[in-house]
């Protein structure tokens, strides 16, 4: 996983990257993906999300999928 914060702590957006690659003697465990996630903070705890992840190998076809979301924290 790799976060880019351009200003460090006082940032308001931050992008993030994750690589998954798990190998098993199960096949539906035999999987790679690459994901992106970019988040903007709108509030002290409310946050704008936007996700997308690249399956490259898995128990189905390569795929792709994306979502988009609010999170609130109480």
């Amino acid at each position: 996983e790799l976060i880019y914060t351009p200003k460090g702590d006082d940032s308001r957006w931050y992008l993030a990257g994750l690589f998954n690659w798990v190998d098993s003697d199960l096949s539906d465990l035999f999987y790679t993906s690459v994901t992106t996630h970019y988040g903007y903070l709108l509030r002290r705890n409310v946050r704008l999300v936007l996700e997308g992840t690249y399956v490259l190998r898995g128990p189905f076809a390569r795929h792709a999928r994306a979502g988009a979301g609010l999170v609130i924290g109480m």
